[in-house]
C-alpha cells in the first residue's frame, strides 16, 4: 500500500476576472448552429475566424477548416459524421474558443 500526500494551493482570483472560457465565448459572440445538427453547421464568431477543427470525445480530428479570408462565419458539412457528440475548436485572431457540438442522423 502506498501513501500519497495531496497538496492543495489555494488561487485567489480578482473579482470581475475571466476564469473561463464562457465569459471570453460570450464577448466574442461564438455560435453553433443549429445544434444539434444533421447535415451542416454554422459557426458564427464576432471576430475573424482562423481555422476549426471538430474533434470526438477521444480527440481525434474529425473536420478541419483553415480560413485565410477574414471570415466571421463558417459552414460546415457534418453530414459524413456519425451520430454523437463533438468538440469545437475555433482559433479565432482573439484567441480559441471551444463549443459542443450534438450531431443527429
Amino acid at each position: 500500500m502506498s501513501n500519497h500526500v495531496q497538496i492543495f494551493f489555494p488561487i485567489l482570483v480578482p473579482e470581475g476576472s475571466a476564469v473561463g472560457t464562457d465569459q471570453v465565448q460570450e464577448s466574442v459572440g461564438l455560435r453553433l448552429f443549429p445544434n444539434p445538427a444533421r447535415t451542416e453547421v454554422r459557426v458564427e464568431a464576432g471576430c475573424t475566424v482562423r481555422e476549426v477543427v471538430v474533434t470526438d470525445m477521444v480527440g481525434r480530428s474529425v473536420l478541419h477548416r483553415d480560413c485565410h479570408d477574414g471570415e466571421q462565419s463558417v459552414t460546415l458539412d457534418v453530414s459524413r459524421l456519425p451520430q454523437g457528440c463533438y468538440a469545437v475548436r475555433v482559433g479565432t485572431d482573439q484567441g480559441v474558443l471551444t463549443e459542443k457540438l450534438s450531431v443527429q442522423q
